[in-house]
C-alpha cells in the first residue's frame, strides 16, 4: 500500500516547517513546541531505516519506502515506530511522520498533537507476533500534556512488560514476545539496545 497525504494548508506548513527545524536541532529528544510535541533525529546513510507500521481493522501496513515521505496517523490509531520505540501507541492526538532522505543522511521528524486539549492520553500495548493477539496495555494519563512524563511512563510499561515473562507469552499460540525498549536509547539497558536492533 502507497500512503499519499495531501500537504498541510498554507498556514500550518510555516508552522510545521519551524516545528521541524527544532526537532531536527534537539537529535532524539521528546519535548514541546506550542501545541505540538517533536521528536527528530538524523542518521548517516547505511543505517537501518525507521519504519512506521500502522495497525488497521484489516490488518498492520507498513510504511517504509525511501525518499521523502510524510504520513499523518489519526488520533486513537495504534501505531509501532521500528527502532525508535517497542511497543504499540494509541494517543487522543495526531501523530506526523516526516522522513527526508538525502545521499549522506536521512532525516526523521515524528510530531504530535497540533491542537489544545490532546496529548493527555496515551495506551502502550503490545500484541503477538506470530498471531496479532493482545498481550498486555498500560495507560497514562497527563492532564497537563507534558512530554517530561510521558517518557518515563513509557519507559516504566516497557520494563514491567519485559520483566513479565508470562505477560510476554502468547496465551493464544505460544509464542514470546522479544522484550520492548522504550523512546530514548541513552536509557537503554543493555538487553533493550538489543531488543532495539531487531524489531
Amino acid at each position: 500500500m502507497v500512503a499519499v497525504q495531501t500537504p498541510p494548508a498554507p498556514e500550518a506548513s510555516f508552522e510545521l516547517f519551524l516545528a521541524g527545524t527544532q526537532a531536527a536541532a534537539q537529535q532524539g529528544r521528546l519535548f514541546a513546541f506550542g501545541e505540538y510535541w517533536l521528536w527528530g533525529v538524523s542518521k548517516p546513510a547505511g543505517q537501518p531505516r525507521l519504519e512506521l507500521i500502522e495497525k488497521r481493522s484489516d490488518g498492520l501496513v507498513r510504511f517504509s519506502q525511501p525518499g521523502y515521505f510524510l504520513h499523518v496517523v489519526k488520533a486513537g490509531v495504534p501505531y509501532h515506530i521500528a527502532r525508535l520505540f517497542g511497543y504499540w501507541l494509541a494517543s487522543d492526538a495526531d501523530g506526523l511522520w516526516l522522513q527526508v532522505e538525502r545521499p549522506e543522511a536521512t532525516s526523521y521528524t515524528w510530531i504530535i498533537g497540533g491542537q489544545s486539549g490532546v496529548r493527555r492520553a496515551h495506551a502502550f500495548s503490545w500484541l503477538c507476533p506470530g498471531c496479532g493477539t493482545a498481550l498486555a496495555e498500560r495507560r497514562h494519563a497527563d492532564p497537563a500534556a507534558r512530554p517530561e512524563r510521558f517518557v518515563p511512563a513509557q519507559r516504566e510499561a516497557v520494563r514491567a512488560f519485559n520483566l513479565d515473562g508470562a505477560m510476554r507469552t502468547c496465551r493464544a499460540c505460544g509464542e514470546q514476545h522479544p522484550l520492548a525498549y522504550g523512546l530514548d536509547p541513552k536509557e537503554d539497558l543493555a538487553e533493550e539496545a538489543s531488543a532495539r536492533e531487531l524489531w
